[in-house]
């Protein structure tokens, strides 16, 4: 689909965009900080830091509210997304009107539960860690970091995953397979490709180029406009294409082949069918 077209039918990321550079705006002037990278303070000073946000009541009604919101546009935009590529014309409205309650508790429960997966697996790798630098002194800050951004890809995929079988109009067994799916190479491996690069995609138009915008050219409303064309270029150029490319990644889950079976037969060439 073409990018504008895809525009014209789900205008809300120029919502999303809209917010984005509005809080941009809010933002102090410096760059991003690097205490991360200063010996010891993931050991010494972060987790007091996190426990005194984790006990701030405004913290968690704000981060709970931005889930919330993220789950509500998530499943909207899934839902959009769905109906285009099973050839049903739709607003955005119409759209709004069609999701079911079921689909976004579904999903409000598959990301809860994936995120908390994720935090274990990362405080499994950040234990041992923390008990290397308490008795031998050594900071495994850079290894822990290379891990994580390993790891973020596959997190991402898998929550795409969620993302994507939410309004699939199955029963909740079929929506959780389509996840457990990427225990499977075969689907694992394209899809960990898939957003490894998205991700350096989107960290290239979303940090790099704002950062550099504002700590070495000093400009904050081209840094803001950076963020701005962080938002959208992704949206524009991957989000269709990104979401073809996991249903084609994900056909061989039964469910997948059978809801969007029109589309994979539309778009195979005629000698293959």
């Amino acid at each position: 689909m073409r990018p504008f077209a895809l525009l014209l039918r789900n205008p809300s990321v120029l919502a999303v965009a809209g917010v984005v550079l509005a809080f941009s705006l809010l933002v102090p002037d410096q760059g991003i900080a690097t205490d991360v990278f200063r010996r010891g303070w993931l050991f010494d000073d972060a987790p007091a830091e996190a426990w005194s946000l984790i006990r701030s009541p405004a913290f968690l009604a704000v981060a709970a509210g931005g889930f919330a919101g993220k789950i509500l546009v998530s499943a909207a935009a899934s839902q959009q997304l769905m109906l285009l590529f099973r050839d049903r014309r739709t607003t955005l409205f119409a759209t709004l009107r069609s999701i079911r309650v079921g689909s976004v508790c579904w999903l409000f429960g598959a990301e809860l539960a994936l995120y908390v997966l994720c935090a274990l697996a990362g405080l499994l790798g950040y234990l041992p860690a923390l008990l290397v630098w308490r008795t031998a002194g050594a900071d495994l800050t850079i290894p822990l970091l290379a891990v994580a951004v390993l790891a973020f890809p596959a997190a991402y995929a898998a929550v795409s995953a969620a993302i994507v079988a939410a309004p699939l109009p199955v029963s909740v067994r079929e929506r959780s397979s389509v996840v457990a799916a990427m225990r499977e190479r075969r689907i694992f491996l394209p899809l960990y490709a898939l957003f490894a690069v998205r991700v350096i995609l989107e960290t290239m138009l979303l940090g790099v180029a704002p950062l550099v915008l504002l700590d070495v050219v000093h400009n904050k409303p081209l840094a803001t406009l950076a963020v701005g064309a962080g938002v959208l270029v992704p949206s524009l150029l991957l989000r269709g294409s990104c979401y073809a490319l996991m249903l084609y990644a994900l056909r061989p889950v039964p469910v997948v082949e059978r809801v969007f079976g029109s589309y994979f037969a539309d778009s195979e060439p005629v000698g293959a069918r």
